[in-house]
């Protein structure tokens, strides 16, 4: 240390430096040779993975289906469902929801569930009741039918 202060004079991060510069980061003194076994893939392994590769485009079709009649009949609802329903509709979904405490057959969580989904319906009639522009079932429709 004494001999790397005297090289490095009065700047100590000329020391620091000199002594990285003389200590090796990297020792490497011989090579070894590494067996690596990597499994081979069967004929078997190939045909599994196949075939979880055709359910999987199986079900994502199932879904896919499913959830574009779930639209549709979402659209369809939104679109047969003119002011004068939407404001009935309400009015009925209102009536559930205040009878829905006094219900004794279901659970607290059951009677917050149906809460919250008359809700979620109340509100979609309130914004069909607040559309500026009527629109008719005939313009809905052919919305629908286009999709």
């Amino acid at each position: 240390m004494n001999n790397i202060s005297q090289k490095a004079g009065a700047n100590p991060f000329e020391a620091v430096k000199q002594i990285f510069n003389e200590v090796p980061l990297v020792n490497i003194d011989s090579s070894k040779n590494i067996n690596i076994k990597i499994p081979a893939l069967t004929s078997d392994d190939i045909k599994k993975y196949q075939n979880y590769l055709t359910l999987r485009i199986e079900k994502n079709g199932q879904i896919l289906e499913d959830r574009t009649d779930m639209l549709n009949q979402m659209l369809a609802i939104c679109g047969t469902t003119d002011k004068t329903e939407a404001k009935q509709i309400k009015a009925n979904l209102e009536a559930i929801n205040k009878n829905l405490t006094k219900n004794k057959n279901l659970t607290k969580e059951d009677k917050a569930d149906l809460g919250r989904r008359t809700d979620a319906e109340i509100s979609g009639m309130q914004k069909i009741i607040d559309m500026k522009e009527d629109t008719t079932r005939q313009k809905m429709g052919s919305d629908i039918n286009n999709i």
